[in-house]
């Protein structure tokens, strides 16, 4: 069964010194604002921050600021319709796990990624995305494993979008609006890449030499 909570005062926290993972998912938060830098002694050890399936709109300013070890971030299925640089992640930079898919943003300022020196997955399906952020531009993007961009209203990509993911082993850019796909993806090669799926797009190939040349590791391909 379902909670119905709506609201969480700061002092919930209270000493709470030793608290790791704090999920809160499906319930009826209309937004995360716990005050948690007045609180931030109590939540410096949380390395998990599970908020799914809420009705937030908004991450609001410094919300995770005094979360030092925060590793996983699960917002997805929400309302989100905006994100910044503000919300005190700029201190969190062991930060290995980003979910906000299904919330309803339209675009994500690259800055919001300047301090994720360790991010490992990110997960954007099911969002209003007219482009991805920039994978490339990412403060490591050799660390990068999995990346899911499904379900967007993206048109096209850049040349080079794949350049430095060393790491990467799945994408999922399916069900866009894609149209063109580069010649010259930028994936080293040979890459770690085991699952690409890009189905019910429009996209048409000028070349796939350049494109397979990278693939040998690949298990799962789905341009249908």
């Amino acid at each position: 069964m379902q909670n119905k909570i709506t609201s969480m005062p700061a002092c919930f926290f209270g000493n709470m010194t030793k608290l790791k993972d704090f999920r809160i998912d499906m319930n009826h938060l209309s937004s995360p604002v716990l005050s948690i830098h007045d609180v931030s002694s109590s939540t410096g050890d949380i390395t998990l921050f599970m908020w799914k399936r809420n009705q937030i709109t908004k991450v609001s300013k410094n919300v995770m600021k005094g979360m030092i070890k925060l590793k996983n971030l699960d917002l997805s299925y929400n309302d989100i319709s905006e994100l910044t640089n503000e919300t005190g992640l700029d201190v969190v930079n062991v930060l290995e796990t980003i979910d906000l898919q299904a919330n309803k943003l339209v675009h994500i300022p690259q800055s919001f990624f300047d301090h994720m020196v360790h991010l490992k997955i990110l997960k954007l399906s099911k969002n209003l995305l007219a482009s991805f952020p920039s994978l490339p531009a990412l403060p490591a993007p050799g660390k990068l494993e999995i990346f899911w961009g499904s379900e967007n209203k993206v048109e096209t990509l850049a040349e080079g979008f794949m350049t430095g993911l060393s790491a990467l082993q799945e994408m999922l850019i399916d069900k866009n609006l894609l149209i063109t796909f580069p010649n010259k993806t930028g994936l080293p090669s040979p890459s770690l890449l085991n699952k690409f799926i890009a189905n019910d797009n429009k996209i048409t190939f000028d070349s796939w030499t350049t494109f397979m040349e990278s693939m040998s590791s690949l298990i799962e391909f789905d341009l249908s």
